[in-house]
């Protein structure tokens, strides 16, 4: 499980205002029907899961969003104090989050041969182990969905990939093919706005990549965007320095969720990483400049365009499932140059005169 979840999240008071201050605000974007907009670039949350039940949770004052474990930390198993949880979850200002944490036990599992799209004869099969994840996937949205997840709601998911759950260390293969059960039941299920993935660098080596071939064959997956883990400061300078860290999966996902995690009784963080465009673009000899970037799937990102001699002028772009945004300004003097400042951001994108 997230190690957030170790933790009691009483925040003390001092830092409570350091920790959900913003950077400068870009709008939110509703993330489905009946969900609050997704949480700003730059504010605090925390995740949960069973390790809180019956616990007081951190109120909007201290905590912007949360993001709520659906299978008690095991495949098999509920979080019995979901319900409550998703209700404390939909209270904070940023859309909930949801999290499962999967595994790879192999034949004798209990979603092992218990159905699936792939074919699957029982053994120790890529089929199989597909169809565990499928499976596993389909009954944490059937829990989520039977502690308050309405129908036509879609959340962030997050697949929690632990070393300590049960995996084939000798088949990252089969590993990865539980995941993409896991990813695609998820999209499959409605209830989605975007799938990502929480996992250490040494994590994701040990289970799903220890070699360039597999890294290469796991590339789909570490395209999903990153939910970061920091170390144990549990602060959120940490946090934020994660953001602009390289991705722990080793892939083109983008880091757009960061993790400072602490040990029992401490504080811990988890932040929304800024957008982050791309730093420089050339403006072609036709006008057009190719703004684009990363942030939290659901962002809404406005961008003010300015150029000597012209009026400024706002366009805007939403980070899609994937964390990428992207728009093209158009109508732009080819040779003036110019610069882009960037809401949810601290940097500024330099227009390159058109060679």
């Amino acid at each position: 499980m997230p190690r957030s979840t170790l933790r009691s999240y009483a925040l003390r008071a001092g830092l409570a205002a350091a920790l959900v201050a913003p950077l400068a605000a870009s709008p939110g974007t509703a993330s489905a029907a009946g969900l609050r907009p997704v949480a700003v670039p730059g504010t605090v949350g925390v995740d949960v899961s069973k390790e809180q039940t019956g616990d007081a949770l951190p109120d909007a004052s201290r905590a912007r969003f949360g993001v709520v474990n659906v299978n008690g930390g095991n495949f098999g198993l509920v979080n019995g104090d979901f319900a409550r949880q998703w209700s404390w979850a939909k209270s904070l200002p940023g859309a909930p989050q949801l999290y499962l944490t999967p595994a790879n036990p192999g034949p004798g599992g209990v979603y092992w041969g218990k159905g699936g799209p792939k074919a699957c004869n029982g053994g120790n099969t890529v089929g199989c182990a597909y169809d565990y994840g499928w499976v596993g996937a389909r009954q944490a949205v059937a829990w989520a969905r039977a502690g308050g997840l309405a129908s036509g709601q879609k959340a962030q998911w997050w697949i929690d990939i632990e070393d300590d759950a049960t995996w084939n260390d000798a088949r990252p293969d089969l590993n990865a093919a539980v995941l993409r059960g896991v990813r695609d039941a998820l999209r499959a299920s409605g209830t989605a706005s975007s799938v990502g993935v929480y996992v250490l660098a040494a994590h994701w080596r040990s289970l799903v990549a220890p070699t360039a071939a597999r890294q290469k064959q796991a590339a789909d997956l570490a395209a999903l965007p990153v939910w970061a883990v920091a170390g144990g400061a549990a602060t959120s300078g940490q946090a934020r320095r994660r953001c602009s860290e390289p991705s722990s999966t080793g892939g083109t996902g983008p880091v757009v969720l960061a993790q400072s995690f602490a040990e029992p009784g401490e504080i811990s963080v988890d932040i929304v990483c800024p957008v982050k465009p791309v730093g420089s673009v050339r403006v072609t000899r036709a006008g057009v400049a190719a703004l684009r970037g990363t942030a939290l799937p659901g962002t809404k990102v406005s961008l003010t365009v300015s150029q000597r001699g012209r009026a400024a002028r706002t366009v805007r772009a939403t980070a899609g499932a994937t964390g990428s945004w992207a728009v093209n300004v158009r109508s732009l003097a080819p040779k003036a140059g110019g610069t882009v400042r960037v809401s949810g951001s601290s940097r500024t994108v330099t227009l390159l005169p058109a060679r």
